[in-house]
């Protein structure tokens, strides 16, 4: 009896190990190691837009304001003056903590002033 018991808590270690070195196969696109799988996958993004028009410090709004604001939102704000213009860079790195260092401050001021302006221009 002891001898069966011996030969069945034997032949369920070796199930037990054959078990853990068992890795299941992979789907295409994907590979598996460790209990883990990373698969590939298709992400369809939205298109981006494009870059804010060619101007004066063009640049620096493209470089500063595009990693929260699409083109389109801020373009397609109404002809703000230079003072609501001001509030506006203000609060962007007061209240949201926008990175926007000082130095590109009076640039994007500059642009967004000049925006708003062809903006009142071709509205009359």
């Amino acid at each position: 009896m002891i001898a069966v018991a011996a030969v069945v808590i034997a032949m369920i270690a070796l199930l037990a190990v054959g078990m853990r070195h068992h890795r299941p196969a992979a789907a295409k696109g994907s590979i598996s190691a460790d209990g883990f799988t990373l698969a590939s996958a298709r992400i369809d993004l939205p298109a981006d837009d494009p870059p804010y028009p060619d101007g004066p410090h063009a640049d620096l709004v493209n470089l500063h304001c595009t990693a929260c604001h699409s083109t389109s939102m801020v373009l397609t704000q109404p002809p703000l003056s230079a003072d609501q213009w001001t509030a506006e860079v203000k609060k962007m790195r007061e209240v949201y903590r926008a990175p926007i260092p000082e130095y590109a401050v009076p640039g994007i001021l500059a642009y967004l002033n000049a925006t708003s302006a062809r903006q009142r221009t071709a509205s009359r």
